[in-house]
């Protein structure tokens, strides 16, 4: 009967790393299959042979503890030499040690660095969830979308999944957060691709310092996205990241969102890698662009904020209300007087 030959190495490579078992043998058509699954296994010294001499030496110089076989390769007289020669050659040791003892520590950093590595993915992907609940309560983002990303490394990126918000409602598992590759080909997690999630690949893809990308429907910067204005700086919290652009109208989930976005964050890599950026998309929401999720999420609470003391101001009683423009000279020229004078001082 049909069957998969690395259920049959996972268990022969099980009871040799358990110590149930000191060597084993495994076949399947070539011997190929099985013993590079075999060998993912740490600990585990695989050899595919054909013939008796190099099982013999595959023993004695490399303390092979798993042979592999091909079945449509070897007939049953010579797969009984083989096993017989494998099974009563001993290791030597000496030199044949120690290269066996430096493939072991090759093994070993590879076995500390994926450990590393998935700590470092357990730890962003928790990150993200706990992130995307921040942002839903504090109203930065609504149920109708808005998506998270952080670049793990130069192949690697974790992603919020699909429906996030009108399904979820923003409260995300650890394991619901996508892991996948720059692509976007989704490789681990709970939950298909955003179609948004074009534009996180293509800013990773364009700024090689950005780590994040928050992007969202932040209740008082939609009104600036809905009316297409910018939002001016009016705050001292907000004045060192400069006007907040609105891009060209580019239909949401289409390349063409994500070539707008990237034209808009054209010629700010500085402020990406110092700490974040951000541009609107006219009638769909903010993207904002951060050296880390933590910048990324910040900027995007300083940006609402910003948002919201200048239409609150437009209720001022009379002579009170001023535009943003106005706004910001204030700030620029009160910041200006205070420091000419303390430099005079």
């Amino acid at each position: 009967e049909r069957t998969d030959y690395p259920l049959f190495a996972k268990d022969v490579t099980s009871a040799i790393s358990s110590q149930q078992a000191d060597l084993g043998i495994l076949i399947c058509g070539t011997g190929v299959g099985m013993s590079i699954t075999a060998n993912k296994v740490k600990g585990i010294r695989a050899v595919v042979c054909s013939e008796p001499y190099s099982a013999m030496l595959s023993r004695q110089h490399n303390n092979t503890n798993v042979l592999a076989l091909g079945s449509r390769v070897i007939g049953p007289e010579l797969a009984r030499m083989i096993v017989k020669a494998w099974l009563e050659a001993e290791f030597e040791g000496g030199r044949h040690a120690t290269r066996v003892e430096m493939i072991s520590e090759i093994e070993e950093r590879r076995g500390k660095k994926e450990s590393v590595q998935e700590d470092l993915l357990s730890q962003t992907r928790a990150k993200i969830a706990e992130t995307g609940r921040m942002v839903f309560e504090r109203h930065l983002t609504d149920a109708a979308g808005g998506n998270i990303s952080v670049r793990v490394d130069d192949s690697t990126v974790c992603i919020t999944p699909r429906y996030s918000g009108s399904r979820r409602h923003w409260q995300l598992q650890q394991n619901q957060v996508l892991v996948s590759d720059m692509l976007g080909n989704k490789l681990e997690g709970d939950g298909d691709v955003s179609r948004e999630s074009k534009v996180h690949y293509r800013i990773y893809q364009e700024f090689p310092d950005a780590g994040a990308v928050l992007h969202s429907h932040a209740r008082n910067v939609m009104v600036f996205v809905a009316s297409g204005q910018p939002i001016e700086p009016v705050l001292e919290a907000t004045l060192k990241f400069d006007t907040i652009p609105v891009t060209r109208f580019a239909p949401a989930h289409s390349e063409k969102l994500a070539d707008a976005i990237v034209e808009g964050l054209r010629g700010k890599d500085e402020y990406i890698r110092k700490y974040a950026t951000a541009v609107m998309a006219p009638w769909h929401g903010l993207f904002v662009v951060g050296k880390d999720l933590d910048a990324a999420f910040d900027l995007t609470e300083r940006i609402d904020t910003n948002a919201y003391c200048i239409l609150m101001s437009r209720l001022l009683p009379e002579a009170g209300p001023m535009d943003p423009e106005s706004m910001r000279m204030r700030l620029s020229d009160a910041i200006r007087t205070f420091n000419d004078h303390h430099a005079n001082a």
